[in-house]
């Protein structure tokens, strides 16, 4: 939410007139809204202070927003001791630095000392070259991204919110290369800011070592984006990886393994004789379908989000000497239509997976246009 003159202005009067939400203009009444929706989080820029040394325009209602029952990020004009002590005693629960940051590193860390790491957040705004913008987006003094954070990073900054500057609400979608390598050379946690423009964005976003969170602005008041469908995706995603452990041990289980052969004697009971076919394993974790295919000779494109199960894989195949026969591809399988041309591979194999999707039926729809029909 950026709010200039006490208002929202992330859409017209006219896109609010069209909207399902009501009184989105108005900041507390649009941040209630997204409570009844489940938001756990609101992120907020106070756009006049971000243009003003003056930090105090919109404070009151900032601080009124604070007392609702959701955690608030908060940054625009945080240039002193004073603006943060201000922003913490009201209940920001993180404070981003942007311009005192470049301008005032000392400022960084006496805060951090004083309110703890958890309690801020680096605001990385950058111009198309990767240069950081400061002073409400309009002052760009040649210093990259990646220097900035890992400064920051030794001063005691965990996390980041990297925003590639564009006219907001334009969609455009995320810079989300630049994201991930702040994220690969910094060391820090970084939440992707900037124009998500449907469910395709935030998964991918998601799906990257680092990128720990995702900004949606415009897309959820267009309805281009269901907060809620969106939170369980995610809720679902950390859910997987924290079970992992559980799931690992019931493969190797009597019943998992009998599971398993029995799904691929159904399998080979369809399958031609003697004539490998190109086969993509959507969801295919760690390969245990995968696997008794690749033994016979089919190459494979195995595509799983799991960082963890796709390094099981590759041990797997080494030990049995068929690493070259899976290909292992790392991000989500809604990602595949637009990762592999139409009709490239004979075989789908999509074992315990979609079930586990809303919208599993166009999930499958969508994967099958890349297997050839007979």
């Amino acid at each position: 939410m950026h709010l200039q003159n006490g208002k929202s202005f992330d859409f017209t009067e006219k896109e609010q007139n069209e909207s399902n939400i009501p009184e989105l203009l108005e900041p507390a009444a649009c941040a209630k809204f997204w409570i009844e929706q489940n938001a756990k989080w609101i992120h907020i820029i106070n756009v006049d202070a971000a243009h003003d040394k003056d930090a105090s325009h919109n404070w009151s209602l900032i601080e009124s927003i604070c007392n609702l029952p959701i955690s608030v990020q908060y940054g625009g004009g945080i240039r002193t001791m004073e603006d943060i002590d201000w922003a913490v005693r009201i209940g920001v629960n993180r404070v981003l630095i942007n311009t005192a940051a470049v301008e005032n590193p000392k400022l960084v860390a006496e805060a951090v000392a004083k309110h703890g790491s958890d309690r801020f957040a680096l605001s990385i705004n950058t111009d198309p070259e990767g240069e950081i913008l400061t002073h409400g987006w309009s002052m760009s003094g040649g210093l990259q991204a990646v220097t900035l954070g890992i400064q920051m990073y030794r001063l005691g900054i965990t996390t980041a919110v990297h925003s590639r500057i564009q006219p907001d609400g334009s969609m455009s979608g995320a810079d989300l290369e630049v994201s991930k390598e702040i994220a690969q050379l910094t060391g820090l946690n970084i939440i992707v800011g900037g124009e998500v423009r449907d469910m395709d964005d935030v998964v991918e976003c998601y799906n990257h070592p680092g990128i720990t969170g995702v900004l949606i602005g415009k897309a959820l008041h267009t309805g281009k984006i269901e907060l809620k469908k969106a939170l369980r995706a995610t809720t679902r995603k950390i859910a997987f990886e924290s079970g992992l452990p559980q799931w690992k041990q019931e493969q190797k289980t009597i019943k998992g393994q009998i599971r398993y052969e029995l799904s691929a004697q159904n399998l080979f009971n369809h399958l031609p004789k003697n004539k490998p076919l190109r086969t993509l394993d959507a969801g295919g974790g760690n390969g245990m379908d995968s696997l008794r295919l690749a033994k016979l000779g089919y190459p494979i494109d195995l595509v799983d989000s799991s960082l963890s199960m796709l390094h099981d894989l590759q041990s797997n195949t080494e030990q049995l000497t068929i690493e070259n026969s899976i290909k292992t591809h790392s991000f989500d399988i809604r990602e595949i239509k637009k990762r592999f041309a139409a009709n490239s591979f004979d075989l789908l194999l999509c074992h315990n997976v979609i079930q586990y999707s809303d919208d599993w039926e166009d999930l499958l729809l969508s994967v099958l246009n890349n297997v050839v029909t007979q």
